[in-house]
């Protein structure tokens, strides 16, 4: 297709289909996008990182909806620690393509997310669900969308000050 067949096309174009933050100034290598609520009765709540491979920096932008009506949500910004920007960086490195998948278990108790992943270079997007319960503060190895909600999570506990 010829450039004025990608200007005038009803197709959507890869720009088009990018997070917000791809199309900034300075990008981040890496996006992931976690939602999840601490079951039966907790919030809901959200986490959007930013990875930069080369700088090694990262940040979780964080959104707790309230439970009852009249509650306002809260938020925070967090730089995250340099341990957490390396191990997301590692299993986003192996495990993005190929180990990246849903991890059987109860959605409906514990601690249930999603999570999204996107990539900027070559730009690919994959999803899985998880239930975070019984794998905190456990040693056995874990799957790395597990993994990486259990980053997530422990950076939103610490920029919200929630012990765990």
């Amino acid at each position: 297709m010829g450039l004025f067949g990608k200007l005038f096309s009803k197709g959507k174009t890869t720009a088009t289909e990018l997070p917000p933050e791809f199309l900034e100034e300075s990008p981040p290598d890496w996006l992931i996008d976690l939602k999840g609520q601490e079951m039966p009765d907790g919030n809901h709540f959200s986490i959007r990182a930013q990875l930069s491979k080369a700088a090694r920096t990262g940040t979780a932008e964080i959104l707790v909806l309230p439970r009852a009506d009249g509650e306002a949500p809260k938020s925070a910004t967090t730089e995250l620690e340099r341990l957490e920007i390396d191990k997301l960086l590692v299993i986003l490195g192996f495990s993005f393509l190929s180990d990246f998948a849903d991890v059987g278990g109860d959605m409906n108790a514990g601690l249930p997310v999603s999570i999204t992943i996107h990539r900027l270079e070559p730009y690919a997007a994959r999803s899985a669900n998880c239930n975070l319960a019984g794998w905190r503060g456990s040693k056995q190895p874990a799957p790395p969308a597990v993994d990486i909600g259990i980053v997530l999570v422990g950076a939103r506990d610490r920029a919200l000050g929630n012990r765990q």
